[in-house]
Order: structure tokens, then sequence, then C-alpha cells
């Protein structure tokens, strides 16, 4: 009797291990971790960290979506989010310039600074506020729209690929096939492009923020904008844009989420015309500009 109990006992105890060393391993979590912090300051930036490193990136935004590049206030809690970042990339948008860059290191001093705009430069030209060409040395003061020229985000990307692959050597061959993945995405997407805005009945268009300058140049379009250096126009300048339209028989105006319509829509009314809403900082990159195109073809019939 005295046997058996001890048998009953020992295979309690048996039972009860095995029930343990399930649990454990039933805790363990199932996915991976990823290998990277990356931090951007805009959505479509985000969209391409995202397209390269997959899951083997975690992406912080500083700037949200529906809040303005041009001077969004981080809080406390997203600058915080910096600390755990291996890089930064950036397009020197100006909130990055006024409210980011300066602090980074006092949140983060190991993190890597990547200046896209930069990289994109040295291999596309810089535009200013009025579309022209201009220098590198010109680079302070340059339009910062750049992302939304298909050609320059394929650099963006393989610039993305190269510095994750440093950091980050063991994923080298993944995130340098991602990255092709996704320039490959980006060529079509020119082609595409280039075919659509070739049967443009008019190729002159209305916009309240002049975000499409690069989109423009690339396509061979000319781009107005009601915005007169980042402020909002005055009547007289108004005025020339409304003239503008009137000869040029232009009736959309485009204005984007992150900005007060107003404008547009008294433009909109002055021409007979209408406001449609595009959105410049989609996360969805490729089809935020398949519908930008969309649009620009529904606006010339």
């Amino acid at each position: 009797m005295k046997k058996f109990s001890l048998l009953v006992v020992a295979a309690v105890m048996l039972l009860s291990l095995a029930a343990c060393k399930s649990a454990d391993v039933a805790a363990e979590p199932s996915e991976s971790i990823p290998a990277l912090t990356v931090a951007v300051g805009i959505v479509p930036e985000a969209a391409f960290v995202q397209a390269v490193g997959g899951d083997l990136v975690s992406v912080v935004t500083m700037v949200p979506p529906g809040s303005s590049p041009a001077n969004y206030q981080p809080t406390a809690a997203e600058m915080q989010a910096l600390s755990d970042a291996s890089i930064y990339f950036t397009l020197q948008m100006p909130t990055e310039k006024a409210n980011i860059l300066p602090k980074l290191t006092d949140f983060n001093p190991s993190i890597q600074i990547v200046d896209l705009q930069k990289a994109t430069a040295e291999v596309y030209p810089l535009l200013n506020g009025a579309g022209e060409e201009v220098g590198i040395e010109s680079i302070e003061t340059a339009d910062h729209h750049l992302w939304l020229s298909p050609k320059r985000a394929m650099v963006m990307v393989q610039t993305i690929a190269d510095q994750l692959s440093a950091v980050d050597a063991g994923n080298k061959d993944a995130y340098q096939a991602n990255a092709a993945s996704y320039i490959a995405q980006l060529k079509d997407l020119d082609a595409e492009i280039q075919a659509a805005v070739s049967k443009l009945a008019n190729k002159s268009f209305l916009i309240y923020h002049a975000a499409y300058g690069y989109f423009a140049h690339d396509y061979a379009l000319t781009m107005v904008s009601l915005e007169n250096e980042g402020k909002p126009a005055t009547t007289e300048s108004l005025q020339v844009v409304i003239d503008y339209a009137k000869q040029n028989q232009i009736t959309t105006v485009f204005y984007q989420q992150e900005f007060d319509d107003s404008q547009a829509a008294t433009v909109a009314e002055e021409i007979g015309g209408v406001v449609q809403k595009v959105a410049p900082l989609s996360i969805d990159y490729i089809q935020g500009l398949k519908d930008f195109v969309s649009a620009l073809s529904n606006a010339g019939e």
C-alpha cells in the first residue's frame, strides 16, 4: 500500500512538471521581434521603410496622419519614442528642422540621421518654390516635397535599403530584395503616369498648397498654387490665379486635408468650378499617386 502511494505521488509530480513545461512553451511569443526600430518624419517615408524592412522593422512616424509637416509640434511622448530608434530618415521638413532634429540626440545620442533629401539631390536636381532647378548649395531653401516624384522615391528606397543593410547586415539580402521589388513597382508607376499624362487635354492644374512641384516637373505639367511661400494668398494674388484659371479653362482646385480649404473654395466659386481633396501624404504611396493622376484626368474632362 505504501509503495502504491509513492507511485501515485511520483506520477502526479511528473504530470505537474509536464504541465508547467507545456505552459512555458505556450507562453513564448510566436512572432519574431523586429530587428530594428526606425524613425521617419512623414507617413510616405514610413511606407518606403515598411516596403523595404517588412516584419524586420518597427517604424516610428513623427508627424501623424492628418497633421501638417509644416508646423506639427511632436509631444514629449512622441519624442521619447525616438529613444529606441537606430536610424532616423529625414526629408528636412519644416517641423523636423524646427522641432525634431535639434532635439533628437537629447533623446537618443547614438541614433544615425540619414538625410534622404541630400541623397536624392545627388542623383536628381532640386527645385525651388517656382519649380526651377537649383544646385545642391540651395538645399536649405529648396522644395522638400521630393517624395511625390516616383523617380526620386526610387533613390530614397534604395538609400533606405543600403542603410538598413549596413546597420543590420544579417538581413541585408532581405532588405535589398524587398527594395528591388518595390522599385520595380515604382518604375511601373512612373510609366503608367507618363502614359496617362500624355493624354491630358490640360497640362495645368491649380492647388492650394504647392506640394506637387517635383511631380509637375517630372511630367511636364504646370502647377499653380494659391499659397505664396507657405502663406495664404492675398486678394491680389488670388485674382491672378482666378484670371489664369479662366484663361486656361481650369475648373478644379485641389487641396489637401492638412490645410484650410476656404481659399480653394473661393477660387472654385469664382471660376464656376469645384474643389477636390488630394492626399500627398498617403500611407499607400503608389495608390495615392494613381488617385491624383485619375483626378487630373477627370478634371480635364
